[in-house]
């Protein structure tokens, strides 16, 4: 108990945030896309808010270096975007049910977190599937002066291979302020409750969607 207190505080706490964080600050521009979802779009402006914040910094980072303060520039940028079009623009009226679907929304991805944190808990080394290279490709980004950051396989050249995922995690333990040892369980889990936040609001919407008029009953059973 006492080292699952431990991590909560110094692992899944910051993950906790730092997610909100970014999900909330897309959220003006996301809930327009998705203005007729429930929730507004809340699941998914976490992950396309994270796109967004990392193509920002992966601009900057390929004209200028690879340096972390392009990330919290790129954040701030975005969350200025999204504060204009707060006060400028008409947005979709948040109301009781639009809340309730959030805070539920953000139940799943605790609950799916926490649970992928148990089940990695007993095995959370770094092999199996693609993990050994995602690792050293996530590492490199953290050595590497500049992009395309330094090949893990071939020393003195650069990656010849798609990164930009990773690139993206990269910027995510960045946020988190977390360095690559701890941080790679953590993007695992990460993955797995983001992954099933968007997947509850998906099939809630589409259920809404095809049975409009018992979309309350319908829409829970399907989440």
């Amino acid at each position: 108990m006492d080292i699952f207190l431990t991590e909560l505080n110094t692992f899944l706490f910051p993950l906790l945030v730092v997610n909100f964080l970014v999900g909330i600050s897309g959220f003006p521009v996301i809930s327009r896309i998705f203005s007729n979802f429930n929730d507004k779009g809340y699941a998914f402006s976490h992950v396309l808010s994270l796109v967004i914040i990392s193509f920002f910094a992966f601009v900057l980072s390929s004209a200028f270096g690879l340096r972390s303060v392009y990330i919290y520039i790129s954040f701030a940028v975005w969350f200025l975007i999204n504060a204009l079009v707060f006060y400028k623009t008409k947005l979709p009226v948040i109301n009781n049910r639009i809340l309730l679907n959030i805070f539920f929304s953000q139940l799943i991805f605790i609950a799916f977190a926490l649970l992928w944190y148990f089940v990695r808990s007993h095995e959370p080394e770094v092999y199996s599937i693609e993990r050994f290279m995602d690792f050293g490709l996530i590492k490199s980004l953290f050595e590497s002066p500049t992009l395309p950051p330094n090949d893990v396989w071939l020393a003195g050249n650069t990656v010849n291979y798609y990164y930009f995922g990773h690139f993206i995690s990269y910027v995510f333990l960045n946020l988190m302020r977390m360095n690559l040892g701890p941080g790679f369980f953590v993007l695992v889990v990460w993955i797995f409750g983001v992954l099933g936040m968007c997947l509850y609001s998906l099939g809630k919407n589409l259920f809404s969607f095809m049975f409009p008029e018992g979309r309350n009953l319908v829409s829970t059973i399907a989440g």
